[in-house]
């Protein structure tokens, strides 16, 4: 069958890219049991690095991640959906998050033997969610730390457990365990959204997402989202931001007893 050339045409690399990532990256997760999670992304550029998913894997559970390689638009965004693709075939079969964390290290440091032009990092967090024991197995590998708010008000931030990624082949590497028991919300995000400043310096920073998370409490999923990155983008006042992604899991009610 003969190409449509002035179908094909109307698209840009640029535009093509855009289109996959968009493609890629889900908003709602339909297979994470027993919670409600929604995703938000806004890119600087026409595409970027950020990267978010939602893994399923063996026995109901689930894993959520979030990353961001360095640098922006096309070349980025390769690399984003190489890392991506790694993740999604890699992590419904691993059988820790450190495996992930691995296996996306080594291709960052074989890409960087290869390339002279570029160096490419990246942030990871991979959070794997069993429902049934209500517990959260993860590797932090140099993220922005996701926040955990508790029906007590209480906030843990789950700090880094390993470096960036693409640095160095011997990564010292650990893994976490965190109760979700009495969890509410967790929210992933990157740092376009905690480095978003205004003209004077001024960042929203983490401790103006965990106020603003935990002054949303009552409010739903998606209303949060939209508290969030609205007011991300008022303190920037229009002027160029780095990406902004976020995913947030709402666990509902804690049981009684």
């Amino acid at each position: 069958m003969a190409l449509n050339t002035r179908y094909a045409d109307s698209f840009t690399p640029t535009e093509v890219a855009k289109q996959v990532q968009a493609a890629l990256l889900p908003t709602i997760c339909h297979r994470c049991s027993g919670a409600h999670v929604v995703a938000r992304h806004q890119m600087s550029q026409a595409v970027g690095g950020d990267l978010y998913d939602f893994v399923p894997a063996e026995g109901g559970r689930y894993s959520l991640v979030i990353g961001d390689v360095s640098g922006h638009e096309v070349f980025s965004a390769l690399v984003m959906s190489l890392v991506f693709g790694a993740i999604h075939t890699a992590g419904p079969k691993a059988v820790s998050p450190l495996d992930v964390i691995a296996l996306v290290n080594d291709l960052l440091c074989d890409l960087n033997d290869e390339m002279r032009s570029y160096f490419m990092t990246s942030s990871l967090f991979f959070g794997t969610v069993d429902p049934r024991r209500k517990t959260m197995v993860y590797a932090n590998a140099g993220h922005p730390p996701p926040v955990v708010y508790r029906r007590d008000d209480q906030i843990y931030e789950l700090g880094a457990t390993c470096p960036v990624l693409g640095v160095t082949r011997q990564l010292d590497r650990s893994e976490a365990c965190v109760d979700l028991k009495d969890a509410h919300r967790l929210l992933l995000y990157t740092d376009g959204i905690s480095e978003a400043h205004d003209a004077a310096g001024g960042f929203l920073g983490a401790e103006g997402i965990i106020d603003i998370l935990s002054s949303s409490s009552n409010l739903s999923v998606e209303a949060t989202l939209d508290r969030l990155f609205e007011r991300a983008l008022a303190i920037t006042d229009g002027r160029e931001v780095d990406d902004m992604t976020a995913v947030l899991a709402d666990f509902g009610p804690v049981e009684a007893g």
